[in-house]
């Protein structure tokens, strides 16, 4: 077992104190903080990808994203911390006013940074299978010493779920790129954040089933973290009712040397994903 990659999930229902406890049980049983100690700019990166409160289950409850900022202050009070998004379907900015994320950044004295409205960096993925060329992605995905994923627990009309690795998509300048053979260009831009990201955590409390941009939301209450984001994804994903071996960013990714999907290497770290799976 001490070999096997950890997943944690713990139950959690909507409420701050409810999700600080578990968001800092789930960090601290990863031992997170040690990687937060040196870093000089940090970036949160939540799903916000349609400008809808986090209730209707496609974009991320910000409470969770405080409890996070909150943990990293602990740890490291001098770095610049900021949240960090672009959207797809509509206006970011609207997305960030409807979450009242103005109003927490200004509380927690953190930046809120729209990728969608950057300057761009051109970025060349080593290795990669189907995003090859220049890609353009925003200025502060390049500057950042850590990026931290932060998605909702969803399902995705072409890419079966989406979730931490998945949500990396929101730095690219056009997301629209991603579209044709999603599963390998997941895995090709992950690759080339992979150190930036050292932990991950799924916003299960309220998740979105049908698609990505206006499902149906389920009331979940879980919480999931790993520092292995395909581990993590994979633990979602059975969260979700949906068998791992299905979808193809993880086989691919962990074909590559990326992490693990392989639920017998994993350590189920709280309660089992599956015990509370929901058919999504």
């Amino acid at each position: 077992m001490t070999n096997k990659i950890k997943v944690v999930t713990k139950e959690c229902r909507d409420e701050l104190p409810d999700i600080q406890e578990n968001t800092f049980s789930i960090l601290d049983e990863l031992k997170a903080g040690e990687s937060l100690q040196g870093p000089q700019f940090i970036i949160i990166k939540p799903n916000y990808v349609i400008a809808e409160h986090y209730s209707k289950g496609n974009t991320t409850n910000p409470k969770v994203l405080e409890a996070i900022i909150q943990y990293i202050k602990q740890y490291n009070d001098n770095a610049r911390i900021a949240i960090g998004e672009g959207g797809f379907t509509s206006d970011t900015g609207k997305a960030f006013k409807v979450n009242l994320l103005p109003e927490i950044c200004r509380k927690l004295e953190i930046d809120l940074i729209n990728f969608n409205r950057e300057e761009k960096r051109e970025i060349v993925i080593q290795e990669a299978r189907a995003l090859k060329g220049k890609v353009a992605v925003a200025r502060s995905s390049v500057e950042c010493d850590l990026l931290i994923s932060v998605p909702s627990l969803k399902t995705h009309s072409l890419a079966t779920t989406t979730l931490s690795m998945k949500n990396i998509m929101g730095v690219l300048s056009r997301k629209s790129i991603m579209h044709s053979r999603i599963h390998q260009k997941i895995v090709d831009l992950f690759s080339h954040f992979l150190e930036k990201l050292p932990f991950a955590i799924i916003d299960g409390i309220i998740g979105s089933d049908g698609y990505e941009c206006g499902g149906t939301p389920v009331q979940h209450d879980i919480l999931l973290g790993s520092k292995d984001l395909v581990a993590l994804d994979t633990a979602g994903t059975m969260a979700m009712g949906i068998e791992p071996g299905t979808v193809g960013y993880l086989n691919n990714a962990m074909k590559r040397g990326l992490g693990e999907c392989r639920a017998s290497n994993i350590h189920f770290s709280g309660v089992h994903p599956r015990s509370k799976a929901i058919s999504y």
